[in-house]
């Protein structure tokens, strides 16, 4: 893995032609070509709408590439680069010291590979391009610290804001039902959704709002989202065919991991045994790991998020990055995956810090 860290500044147009030029150089991105004119006349009007710092960076996207903003032959919504599935993870939110510890898993093979193929020459694993963003923009809105993959121009797994509001992503591998638009769709996508949180609202009570009136599709696979604040408060949004729940944390220990939670008040309602991709054990011993302990450092949050670490001999998931995310400080304190250790185990890197 390569992580790198990037500090944009700048109106969010200037910070959409840094993002476009990079999305060329680094990894040989432009625009895709257009799909339906009206779909994507449709998105460009979302975007304008209800999300106009994204609409801007779409202007220094187009800016780039020498078309106008509202061509309709070219997607400029979006700067994919290693497409791919939702990661499967797990998360805790602790209110008493307003931090979020965060495990994000995911498969280390190519896209290739996890799709069932044989890995293509040169071909990288799909998460071994990371990317810690800051973004500081000059035309409005909150300063934001996130973790990007997959998706540069408005892709979010996690982050913080500068008003002190967290967010984490996490797969739901529970649902079967599924039917992904593997398209561009008018709203945002599950990429996309936390970072429009984070540039749209300041608190918890503005998220619910913004999550309830957007407009919102998966393009692969069905997420729910933690959503806290640095009030203490927490909720996670889930969404199902024809509903939209909340789940509150009502001022306690929040732990989510692969499970939709609405309709569970507690562990005791999860159906016996592990789960799809272990989500119900990973579930419990976290929320053990956790149970009845107040006034936890930064070390002890570690040590007891450890315990969920994907990291088993035979498995192609591990813990690609432990995040803790302090909403009080808007900082972030991480580790990342760096390889298999010929003695056995895994190597990470040490924690290091961010802040806003």
């Amino acid at each position: 893995m390569e992580v790198h860290h990037l500090v944009l500044r700048g109106t969010n147009r200037e910070i959409g032609r840094q993002l476009a030029t990079m999305a060329v150089e680094r990894h040989g991105v432009t625009p895709a070509s257009g799909g339906d004119p009206l779909i994507t006349r449709a998105r460009r009007r979302w975007y304008r709408s209800e999300w106009p710092a994204h609409f801007e960076r779409m202007r220094g996207v187009a800016d780039v590439h020498g078309v106008a903003v509202d061509d309709d032959s070219v997607e400029l919504g979006l700067l994919a680069y290693l497409g791919a599935p939702a990661p499967a993870c797990s998360v805790a939110w602790l209110p008493d010291s307003s931090t979020l510890s965060r495990n994000y898993d995911f498969p280390t093979g190519t896209l290739t590979e996890i799709l069932g193929g044989n890995a293509q020459p040169g071909e990288l694993p799909m998460t071994a391009r990371p990317y810690v963003i800051e973004t500081r923009p000059s035309d409005g809105g909150p300063a934001c610290l996130f973790l990007c993959a997959y998706e540069l121009l408005g892709g979010c797994i996690d982050g913080v804001n500068s008003e002190g509001l967290v967010v984490a992503l996490l797969a739901d591998d529970e649902t079967v039902d599924r039917d992904p638009t593997l398209a561009p769709a008018v709203g945002v996508n599950e990429i996309q959704l936390l970072r429009y949180v984070l540039e749209t609202c300041a608190s918890t009570g503005e998220a619910r709002e913004a999550l309830l009136s957007a407009k919102q599709h998966y393009m692969f696979l069905p997420c729910h989202f933690l959503v806290a604040d640095v009030g203490g408060d927490s909720f996670v949004w889930e969404r199902t065919a024809n509903a939209e729940h909340l789940v509150e944390g009502r001022g306690e220990v929040q732990v989510v991991t692969n499970h939709l939670l609405h309709g569970r008040p507690s562990l005791d309602d999860l159906p016996a045994g592990d789960g799809p991709s272990a989500t119900y054990a990973r579930a419990r011993r976290l929320t053990g790991a956790l149970a009845g302990r107040s006034g936890l450092s930064p070390d002890d949050i570690k040590a007891a998020h450890s315990c969920v670490h994907r990291d088993d001999a035979g498995s192609p998931v591990r813990t690609l990055w432990h995040g803790l995310y302090d909403a009080v400080d808007r900082s972030l304190e991480i580790s990342f995956y760096l390889g298999e250790d010929p003695a056995g185990g895994v190597r990470r890197s040490p924690y290091v810090r961010f802040g806003l």
